[in-house]
């Protein structure tokens, strides 16, 4: 039953020509230049490098590497990765609509939002001058099938837990077999996420907020403390399996000679860099580098200003 009713949101966007038109529209206007003109990134000079050494993944960015064992991504193609990208991203899109839409479908709201409120919030996330910026790099397969991840593991995030205060609360303590399948469920694909691209911490995190706010807003009302412990869960679990999977596939495939040329990303490499001698000159030029990458950008760099913006209004 619970595969069939988000399948059911999922129709309601993908049947609505308005919405998939107008989202293409949007796609068209983003993306169609890049996908028909390719021109050469920072990231395209390397590929094989990243791909077939694995120095993708011995950096923590292990779905790519694999999926190029089973799929050989490691040629040069402008043309299909662009719009394979560009398609999944569209799903990814949706798959957010998707996560608000069953917000207000469970608290009986579905039409608080008409269809065009959803578009515009896809329209904007596809356009996004901080993702579009990426597209021009060859990795950014990953920051699509991320997206996608992401999404879906808020979803599962959502799914997993309890019932809302004043909707007949379980009365055993103990979470139910389809609290921990939900559970393990968003784990694996924040996993796989994390897998694309590291970052996608912060992305998830903001969308657990986002769901919290809008639940709230659409007059659910929860525990939000056993959320938050929930999703902490689900973030060390990703964390941990990262981890874990980095190590496995630099084993497997013999990339230790690699550890010397890279930066793995991880959070006890980062927590040493500010336990080592001399950790607080480090910390005054992260911080000092903080200032400058997003506030002497944000006057003359398009992208950086408009995150800076949005934060600012957000």
């Amino acid at each position: 039953m619970t595969m069939k009713k988000w399948l059911k949101y999922f129709e309601h966007f993908y049947k609505n020509k308005w919405y998939v038109l107008l989202l293409a529209l949007t796609v068209v206007g983003s993306y169609g230049f890049i996908v028909t003109h390719p021109t050469i990134g920072i990231d395209d000079t390397p590929y094989a490098y990243y791909f077939e050494e694995g120095l993708a993944a011995i950096v923590g960015r292990w779905v790519l590497f694999l999926l190029n064992k089973v799929v050989h991504v490691a040629d040069f193609m402008p043309f299909l990765p662009d719009l394979a990208a560009v398609l999944i991203f569209m799903a990814a899109v949706t798959v957010w609509c998707v996560l608000i839409y069953s917000i207000f479908a469970d608290a009986g709201k579905e039409q608080a939002i008409p269809w065009y409120g959803y578009f515009f919030f896809g329209a904007v996330f596809i356009s996004c001058p901080l993702i579009s910026e990426v597209f021009t790099y060859y990795l950014h397969n990953g920051i699509a099938i991320g997206y996608l991840c992401c999404g879906i593991s808020l979803c599962c995030f959502r799914e997993g837990l309890s019932k809302p205060e004043g909707q007949q609360p379980p009365k055993r303590i103990l979470p139910t077999r389809r609290m921990v399948a939900s559970f393990l469920a968003s784990a694996s694909f924040l996993w796989i996420a994390l897998g694309c691209y590291e970052s996608f911490m912060i992305v998830w995190l903001q969308g657990v907020c986002l769901v919290l706010l809008t639940e709230r807003f659409a007059g659910i009302r929860r525990s939000v403390f056993r959320a938050l412990c929930m999703a902490a869960g689900i973030a060390v679990m990703g964390i941990v399996l990262r981890s874990i999977m980095v190590t496995l596939v630099t084993a497997v495939f013999g990339l230790e000679y690699l550890k010397e040329e890279a930066v793995q990303r991880s959070v006890t490499e980062m927590a040493g860099w500010i336990l080592q001698p001399g950790a607080k000159a480090e910390i005054g030029m992260f911080l000092k580098r903080f200032l400058v990458m997003y506030g002497v950008f944000g006057y003359a760099y398009y992208p950086i200003k408009i995150f800076v913006l949005a934060v600012a209004v957000i």
